[in-house]
Formats: structure tokens, sequence, C-alpha cells
């Protein structure tokens, strides 16, 4: 419980086993003067809900895959990117979204991460990201190889889908994100 910017919040979180998985939980409220906001909870703009919903598990294969799920909510997300953009120019809605209140431009998003060390060198990773309300995106891969002690050598990809922005506006919560190629040679002293 606490204060943020003026604006009282509450929440809280829970983890535990359940058998060989781990299952996590997180909710909080916060009370808004509804400005920058467009949805709201139980139909009210004073008051802001996010949530989150995961599990991870670790499957016995190779060395060892960890599979990572997770729903996430967001109050202060948008309903629908495409549907009124207009809200993305308001200066309460940006002041909100730069400052965090919400990690996502929409209200719902699955996500899903995989991944694995392949050798005592090699590591590789998948995440897919869908945003529930307008099927929109991404699929993220990294590949990362610790040649030795001083040089480490890593390949990001990001293919991302959905409908595309117009006149730089987004029409959609991750159809405006370019497809990425990312190489990162990191040299260590």
């Amino acid at each position: 419980a606490g204060s943020r910017d003026g604006e009282a919040m509450a929440g809280g979180s829970v983890s535990a086993n359940v058998g060989d998985a781990e299952v996590h939980g997180e909710f909080a409220l916060f009370g808004t003067d509804g400005r920058g906001v467009d949805g709201g909870f139980l139909g009210t703009r004073g008051v802001v809900a996010k949530g989150l919903l995961g599990a991870s598990y670790t499957i016995d294969l190779w060395r060892g895959i960890r599979v990572a799920a997770e729903y996430h909510h967001s109050g202060f997300g948008l309903e629908n990117v495409g549907r009124d953009p207009s809200v993305l120019f308001d200066t309460d809605f940006q002041r909100r979204f730069l400052r965090g209140d919400s990690q996502i431009l929409g209200r719902h998003v699955l996500a899903l991460v995989i991944s694995s060390e392949l050798s005592d060198e090699v590591s590789a990773g998948v995440s897919y990201l869908q945003g529930l309300t307008d099927g929109s995106g991404l699929v993220s891969t990294t590949f990362t190889w610790v040649a030795s002690d001083t040089f480490t050598l890593v390949l990001n990809a990001i293919v991302p889908w959905g409908t595309p922005p117009e006149g730089g506006i987004p029409r959609s919560e991750y159809g405006s994100s370019p497809f990425t190629l990312f190489l990162q040679a990191r040299l260590y002293d």
C-alpha cells in the first residue's frame, strides 16, 4: 500500500510451487483522478486494476528447457490501440505511460518464453508476445555464444505482426514494431 504521484495504491503478490512448477500472481488497485485513463475498474476511471498470472517449469531434457508463461492485464493500457489512437496524444496518458503506470500499450497480453543452455558456451531463447485485443504480436529470438572469458557474441531477431501504423500513428499494439536484427559483440578486459 502507498501513494504514487499523489494517487493511492494497494497491491499484493503471491508465488508458490505446485509440484515441480512455479506459479505466481500479482494484483494491484490504483486510485486515480481519471486523467489519462482509457478504461477503469468496474466501470469507473477513478480506480484502475493491474494484474499478472504466470507459471514456469523446467523440462528435464538436454541441459534443461525453461518454459515460462504469463498473462498480463493493465487497466492503464488502451482498450483497443487501433480503434481510437487519439488518446495517444493525450498528455495525461503520455505522462502515465512514460512513468511506467503500464508496461504494455494495450490491456491484455500473453507471453511465452522458452530458453535453454545448449552447451557450456551457447544459450538460446525465444519469446512470444500476443496482444489479445487486436491480434498483433511478435516473436523474439536470442542466441548467446560465450567464446571466451573476454568475448561474447549475442544475436537477437524480432519479428512482429499486426496492422501497421498510418501516418506514424499506431493501429495495433505490436504492428508498429519494426523487424529487427541485432548483433552485439562484447569485449571484456
